[in-house]
């Protein structure tokens, strides 16, 4: 066990250096976009507990790692032993107070340059413990690893009371080895490949744009702390429409929310095209698959605002596209961004060139055998009362500046969309998940050769009640 839990340093990986790449370098820096789990059962001693939990850290060096920057934003990481700050990462609280631990420990922001981003706790009952949850930084576990850490989670502590006997698995590949091959010949190789598309896509997005004049927008306010926003409707009704019309396209459920949302953004931004970043599983071979790390990253998926192909070829056009963008999501971040920046420089970071598209599933997320129904730590609750209507969540800290996030389980389809307040889509924020929920529907329903986009009509959704105040507006 020495031998893979020595310290060591070395570059970020791409993946890495996207996700802190915007952070400030010092002060609380998660994003509070936390991923969660749980391990709950009959009853184990709590020093169990406690010693499968630094178990699960020592075999991920994501766990035990600190990320550096410097002014040019390059960075590098130092993974820790794993005995170096186990007292920081454990907490022990008597069982009654299990409850509210948990609920501050999901809104845990870590100081990703001097903690390790991960935090644990019990619940002790007479030196025994039934239940115990961890959370840690999206820069450690993405979605896509969230089944890793539960299932790793729950094997370590099966094995550390006694329960089962196989020895600890040997650790898979970490992020200091994806950083090792990127910097490989085979690496660059691919990197040069990957540019070539980004640069295809970028260009492309800049001749249709070739012209264009954004809406006249309010000054845009300062960015204050609370200047983050999160708007979201649970629907089982759009869940089983959007099944039923992929089925119907013969094409992907999230090809249909992808498009919708690039059709959205588009009527919003009075463009004739928008360049989303979709974000990418970015995961090849078993290795990756069996590794826990944040290893997902966007690719540039180019929507119409309308199309001589119509409904059909537009759907067809952007699963196409989504399947080549898997191919070429992993580019280093600084030189997308720089490249973006270059080709495009009116639209870069706006919404025509920066909005994030993630779909998510219960069983990518390793929802279908992990304990927890919400696995992250800022997701609301999937499937409450009221159904169909426009919920705001409380302002956040840090956050996308603009976002979809569609989580499909069998049951229901959260839609979640988050903005910050200099984009100036506080007051249209509802009106983009409107449309989005008409799109899809539309979908269903429209002939097999409608335009695009489709013919709509107003759908079920409902606008927030009356105790839920959406932001004051800021756009003209």
């Amino acid at each position: 066990m020495a031998e893979w839990t020595r310290p060591r340093e070395g570059p970020l990986s791409w993946a890495q250096t996207e996700w802190v790449m915007h952070l400030p370098r010092d002060g609380a820096s998660s994003y509070e976009d936390n991923l969660y789990t749980e391990w709950a059962g009959d009853p184990v001693p709590t020093e169990a507990a406690r010693a499968a939990l630094l178990d699960l850290v020592a075999r991920h060096e994501p766990l035990r790692t600190t990320i550096h920057r410097g002014d040019d934003g390059t960075g590098w990481q130092r993974v820790h032993a794993p005995h170096e700050r186990a007292g920081e990462i454990v907490s022990v609280v008597d069982d009654a107070d299990l409850a509210d631990a948990l609920a501050a420990l999901k809104r845990t922001c870590f100081t990703l340059s001097a903690e390790w981003p991960v935090r644990a706790v019990i619940g002790d009952r007479a030196g025994r413990t039934r239940r115990l949850g961890l959370v840690a930084d999206h820069s450690a576990c993405d979605g896509w690893a969230l089944r890793v850490l539960a299932d790793d989670l729950h094997e370590a502590v099966a094995r550390r009371a006694g329960r089962d006997r196989l020895p600890p698995p040997r650790p898979t590949r970490q992020p200091l080895d994806d950083a090792g091959w990127e910097s490989s010949t085979a690496g660059q190789s691919y990197a040069d490949r990957a540019r070539n598309h980004w640069e295809r896509q970028f260009r492309t997005l800049g001749r249709t744009l070739d012209g264009y004049r954004p809406p006249v927008l309010d000054p845009a306010p300062p960015v204050r702390p609370d200047s983050f926003h999160d708007a979201f409707f649970s629907s089982p009704r759009l869940n089983a429409v959007g099944n039923e019309a992929a089925e119907r396209w013969r094409t992907s459920v999230s090809a249909l929310y992808l498009a919708a949302f690039g059709g959205a953004v588009a009527e919003l931004e009075q463009a004739p095209c928008v360049c989303l970043m979709m974000v990418s599983a970015n995961r090849v071979g078993v290795e990756a698959g069996r590794a826990l790390g944040k290893r997902n990253m966007p690719t540039p998926i180019l929507v119409p605002a309308r199309s001589d192909a119509g409904l059909g070829g537009t759907l067809a056009d952007t699963a196409r596209q989504q399947i080549v963008g898997h191919r070429f999501a992993n580019l280093d971040p600084l030189l997308g961004d720089t490249m973006s920046a270059t080709i495009n420089p009116a639209l870069h970071h706006t919404a025509l060139c920066y909005a994030r598209f993630n779909f998510t599933t219960s069983r990518t997320l390793g929802l279908d055998v992990a304990v927890e129904p919400r696995p992250f730590a800022h997701l609301p609750e999937i499937v409450p009362p009221p159904l169909d209507q426009i919920i705001h969540k409380p302002r956040r800290q840090q956050g996308p500046k603009y976002m979809l996030l569609i989580h499909q389980r069998p049951d229901t389809v959260l839609v979640n969309l988050r903005w910050r307040d200099d984009t100036g889509w506080n007051p249209h924020a509802e009106s983009v998940l409107y449309r989005i929920d008409e799109l899809v529907t539309a979908m269903l329903t429209a002939s097999d050769d409608a335009p695009w986009p489709p013919p709509t009509e107003p759908g079920p959704l409902r606008r927030p009640s009356a105790t839920q105040s959406p932001p004051p507006a800021s756009r003209t």
